[in-house]
C-alpha cells in the first residue's frame, strides 16, 4: 500500500480486524472450517454469484466448509461477479450492507466493462444512522426505476390515503431585496411545489441527454453557465443531505466536511449523473471535493467545445417562424420568399461544406505518401492491385 501511494495511486487502509483474503488467514482456517461444520444452511432461492469464482455458484457448494474457508482466504473476485451479473442483463444492483462503498464500485467496475455497454443503476440500501429510512427510500427509487415492489409486503399497516392539495411544509423567511436572475427555464429546469426543490427539469422518453443540456445552456452567458451548474450541484447535495434549500450547501466546502460519506457520495453522484445524462466516474467527489468544483468538471463537459450564443439568432428564426405563418397561399411575395430562403439554406450548407473540404485539404497536405495513398484507397476505391 506505502509503495502505491509512492507511486501517487490514490489509497485507502481498511478499517477491519483481520487481513482477509491473504496469507495471514491461513493459520485460522482449520479451526474455522470445524465451526462452519456445526452450523445449519438453508436452500439458496435466488441464484447467488460467488465472490470465489466470480460466477453464479451451485447451492451445494454454499454447504462446503472449505469453500467457505477459501472465502475467508482468497481473493475477491468482485469485479468477475459484477461482469457475471451484467452478462446476464442485470441492471440495477442494491447494496445492503450498512455503506455505499461497494454500490460505488459496482459503478467503477461497469465504467472498464466494455463487453456489457449500457446504463446501470446503483443505489445503497442502509444508512447506519437511519435504517429503516434507507430501505424504505431504496424501495421508492426502484419502483421510480421501474422495477415492482410489493409494498404490501414492506408497510403491512396502514392504509392509502389522498395527499392534501396543499403544500403541507411551509418555511417563513424575511423578504430579500431582489436581485437580477436568468430564467432557468433555458437550462430545462421550471417551478416546482415541493417543499425541498427550487427547480425540476422534465426528462425526454429516454432521459436527459449531454446534446439536450449543451443546447440550454449555449444561450447563457459564461458566468450564468457557472451559476446554474454551481445551483444545480448545490440543490442536489442539499436534498441528499436532508436540508431544505440549497443555499445551506457551501460553494467552496468540501464534501467531506459537509457530513458526506461513501453512501451519501454515490447516492449524490447518480442523482448529477441522472439529471444531466453525464458519465460521472464513482470517485467524482473525491477527485471533486467541492461544489465549486463539482460544477466546474460539468461545464468543462457540457461547454468544453466552441458555442455559438444561440439566444438572439433563435429569437430571430422564431419571429421569422410567426411571420412566415402570417404569409397566404395566394401571396405573391411567396416566390420571392421562397427563393431567398433556398439562398439562405444554400449559403448554410455550403459553409459547411467548405469547412469538411478544408479539413481534408490539410489532412492531405500534411500527410505522407503512404497515408495519401490509403486515403485515395478508402475515397475512391482501390482501381488496380
Amino acid at each position: 500500500v506505502r509503495e502505491c501511494a509512492r507511486r501517487g495511486w490514490r489509497t485507502r487502509g481498511l478499517r477491519v480486524s483481520h487481513a482477509f483474503h491473504s496469507p495471514h488467514m491461513d493459520a485460522m482456517i482449520e479451526e474455522f472450517q470445524d465451526v462452519v461444520r456445526e452450523l445449519s444452511f438453508g436452500t439458496a432461492r435466488i441464484p447467488v454469484i460467488s465472490n470465489v469464482t466470480g460466477d453464479i455458484v451451485d447451492e451445494t457448494v454454499l454447504e462446503d466448509p472449505e469453500y467457505w474457508a477459501q472465502h475467508a482466504r482468497q481473493t475477491v473476485r468482485f469485479a468477475d461477479g459484477v461482469r457475471c451479473a451484467r452478462a446476464r442483463g442485470v441492471r440495477t444492483f442494491v447494496e445492503i450492507g450498512p455503506g455505499g462503498v461497494l454500490a460505488g464500485l459496482v459503478q467503477e467496475c461497469c465504467e472498464h466493462d466494455r463487453d456489457h455497454p449500457g446504463e446501470i443503476t446503483t443505489l445503497p440500501g442502509l444508512r447506519h444512522d437511519a435504517e429503516i429510512t434507507g430501505m424504505l427510500t431504496t424501495a421508492a427509487e426502484l419502483f421510480v426505476h421501474g422495477l415492482p415492489i410489493t409494498w404490501t409486503t414492506i408497510i403491512n399497516q396502514g392504509q392509502q390515503i389522498e395527499l392534501p392539495t396543499y403544500s403541507f411544509q411551509h418555511q417563513h423567511y424575511w423578504l430579500n431585496p431582489p436581485h437580477p436572475t436568468n430564467n432557468t427555464s433555458e437550462l430545462g429546469l421550471g417551478a416546482t411545489e415541493h417543499p425541498l426543490l427550487g427547480a425540476v427539469v422534465e426528462l425526454a422518453e429516454n432521459g436527459p441527454t449531454k446534446e439536450s443540456l449543451v443546447q440550454r445552456l449555449a444561450g447563457l452567458s459564461e458566468a450564468d453557465q457557472e451559476r446554474v451548474l454551481l445551483d444545480l450541484v448545490r440543490t442536489h447535495a442539499a436534498i441528499v443531505l436532508g436540508h431544505s434549500t440549497g443555499e445551506t450547501t457551501e460553494t467552496l466546502r468540501a464534501f467531506k466536511d459537509m457530513g458526506f460519506d461513501s453512501l451519501t457520495a454515490v447516492t449524490l453522484r447518480n442523482n448529477i449523473a441522472a439529471t444531466t445524462g453525464i458519465g460521472l466516474p464513482a470517485t467524482v467527489l473525491f477527485d471533486y471535493p467541492t461544489p465549486a468544483a463539482l460544477s466546474q468538471l460539468l461545464r468543462d463537459e457540457l461547454c468544453s467545445g466552441p458555442m455559438t450564443n444561440l439566444a438572439p439568432i433563435l429569437t430571430d428564426l422564431d419571429s421569422l417562424e410567426t411571420a412566415l405563418r402570417g404569409i397566404s397561399h395566394s401571396d405573391s411575395s411567396r416566390t420571392v420568399i421562397t427563393a431567398r430562403l433556398q439562398r439562405i439554406m444554400s449559403m448554410w450548407r455550403d459553409s459547411a461544406l467548405v469547412e469538411e473540404n478544408s479539413d481534408v485539404t490539410n489532412m492531405i497536405q500534411t500527410a505522407t505518401t503512404s497515408e495519401v495513398l490509403e486515403f485515395i484507397d478508402q475515397q475512391l476505391g482501390r482501381a488496380v492491385n
